[in-house]
């Protein structure tokens, strides 16, 4: 369990990240990274999938990172756009015609 000046410290660099810092962007990557492949696993146990979901969410963080609203809780936050993500990109996914040859 993290302490309570770890998440002060997570609030803080999840505000520095929404005021353009994109270090603060790439520290909170590296911080929840493991957190949210071992979640994205339990879902899907697809690890390519999940990999490109995880950067798919930071991405969208740092494009709307203006308009996002306050997070008491970055790692509630990003688990939950993780779920979405991976549904999203499984969606797409699915929708892919196989490629191959098949005889």
């Amino acid at each position: 369990m993290r302490s309570e000046r770890e998440n002060i410290s997570v609030q803080l660099v999840w505000d520095q990240m929404k005021s353009g810092d994109e270090q603060a962007l790439s520290k909170l990557f590296v911080y929840f990274y493991s957190d949210l492949y071992q979640y994205g696993i339990k879902i899907f146990n697809l690890p390519d999938l999940v990999k490109d979901s995880i950067q798919d969410v930071f991405s969208r963080i740092w494009e709307k990172r203006v308009t996002l609203g306050d997070a008491r809780n970055p790692k509630a936050y990003l688990i939950a756009s993780l779920r979405r993500q991976l549904f999203q990109n499984s969606e797409w996914l699915a929708s892919v015609p196989a490629t191959g040859n098949r005889q």
